[in-house]
């Protein structure tokens, strides 16, 4: 990661970071998203990513859906100069309306 990142730097690139969203579904504490980066993430990383996305699947993690204002918030203050927002997203299929015809087939001879 660092040295990905260090590459990316030195070229004058923008640089970014996924964190994957995983509140109550980690089978090891050190793994909740904030610890880790907090744990993981040099200093020097954390004041100069230009963006720091979130990776949010609810089917992975028990159906919960974080409060974005917080989670955001919390990137924030951990990213002080970063744009933060999602990288890739899902929600819950069994949630989500049937898909709609927007128009009725042509009738075909044998419909008449």
């Amino acid at each position: 990661m660092t040295a990905a990142y260090d590459i990316v730097q030195q070229q004058g690139g923008k640089t970014a970071l996924t964190l994957y969203y995983n509140q109550d579904c980690w089978d090891n504490s050190d793994h909740k998203m904030f610890a880790w980066a907090e744990a993981n993430i040099p200093e020097y990383m954390k004041q100069g990513l230009y963006y720091v996305l979130v990776s949010y699947y609810e089917d992975d993690c028990n159906g919960i859906r974080p409060d974005r204002k917080s989670v955001f918030q919390h990137l924030g203050n951990m990213f002080p100069k970063s744009k933060i927002g999602f990288g890739e997203t899902d929600t819950d299929r069994s949630t989500l309306p049937r898909p709609r015809t927007l128009c009725k087939p042509k009738p075909t001879s044998t419909d008449l």
